[in-house]
């Protein structure tokens, strides 16, 4: 099992932080992060507070314990991906009873389940366009602390 200094080591990595700019990210001496990296120091409940403080997508139960996942997912997340799952199944199960004859294929405008309101200072990235037969390869899910998730529908 990792110790607390690897998992911090894990963070900074994943933050792409020198130990220098985590030290001034979680508003530490330099020192002090020198020193628990090499082992000289152990860290303490502050500066694991000041690290969930700078950091609070970060899993204090990973972060202490070792045990979970290192980012925290919000509910709303963990809803938006549960229903891109269920949809992704349920059409990989349309695809299949259409490929043996068992329905027929609805040609229909694909749901877009996310509020996809355009603000007035927003780029214009196009539109979606959907024809008839085109089904997406992949689907990726970018969160804002840099992490992903790719569904594959097939």
């Amino acid at each position: 099992m990792d110790s607390m200094v690897d998992r911090i080591k894990k963070l900074i990595e994943k933050q792409n932080l020198t130990a220098t700019q985590f030290a001034g990210e979680i508003g530490v001496q330099r020192s002090a992060v020198s020193h628990l990296l090499s082992g000289r120091n152990k860290p303490s409940l502050d500066f694991m507070l000041k690290i969930k403080n700078r950091f609070p997508d970060v899993n204090l139960n990973w972060l202490l314990l070792g045990s979970g996942k290192m980012m925290e997912v919000s509910q709303k997340e963990e809803e938006i991906i549960e229903n891109v799952q269920e949809k992704l199944f349920q059409d990989e199960v349309n695809l299949k009873l259409e490929g043996q004859g068992l329905i027929e294929n609805e040609a229909k405008e694909p749901e877009i389940p996310f509020n996809m309101a355009k603000s007035e200072d927003a780029p214009d990235y196009g539109t979606y366009k959907h024809e008839d037969n085109q089904l997406p390869q992949k689907v990726i899910l970018l969160y804002l602390d840099n992490t992903f998730k790719v569904f594959n529908p097939r």
